[in-house]
């Protein structure tokens, strides 16, 4: 069975995006080392009329078990600025004003923050080639678990991957 040709298969597309989403692929971590980063954004409104405003959104500001802030700053030139956070999801916006009399306003952010890798179950996880019955991507979507929001995938569409699974799922 080639793979391609089952993944031109319309149903096939969907599919995949559901096993990609799975729940029991999310990711986990993986005791990596923090890597840290500084970012500069600057934005400078070039001929400018009239009152300027400039939004920029800030790095997540939540702690998380893959990122961490290490603050942010800013700086602008002929202008007031703001810093505005969502209660609820933890987004933070900076937001800048430029009066009409300001001639190419600019506005500086620094952000910093350290991130870790992650890591996450692949569908060769779920797939157990050469054996159809023992692969539970077959069952899901045998079973008619996936696509959840779509119709069922087509019988001949099941023959294909259970034939490309038996024949140990190669990657063509």
């Amino acid at each position: 069975m080639d793979r391609r040709t089952f993944l031109k298969a319309g149903p096939a597309l969907p599919t995949a995006a559901v096993i990609a989403g799975l729940p029991r692929l999310a990711g986990a971590n993986t005791g990596s080392a923090w890597r840290a980063y500084e970012v500069v954004t600057r934005v400078q409104v070039l001929d400018a009329e009239g009152v300027t405003r400039v939004w920029l959104p800030a790095p997540l500001t939540v702690d998380t078990d893959y990122f961490k802030n290490l603050g942010s700053t800013w700086r602008v030139e002929g202008g007031k600025v703001a810093y505005v956070e969502e209660p609820k999801h933890r987004a933070g916006i900076l937001s800048a004003q430029f009066e009409s009399t300001t001639q190419n306003p600019v506005l500086v952010m620094t952000s910093r923050f350290a991130t870790r890798d992650r890591a996450f179950a692949s569908l060769q996880d779920y797939l157990v080639p050469g054996d159809t019955f023992a692969s539970d991507v077959y069952y899901f979507i045998s079973d008619g678990m996936m696509p959840p929001f779509n119709p069922r995938v087509p019988a001949d569409l099941q023959a294909m991957l259970a034939a490309w699974i038996d024949a140990g799922a190669p990657n063509n």
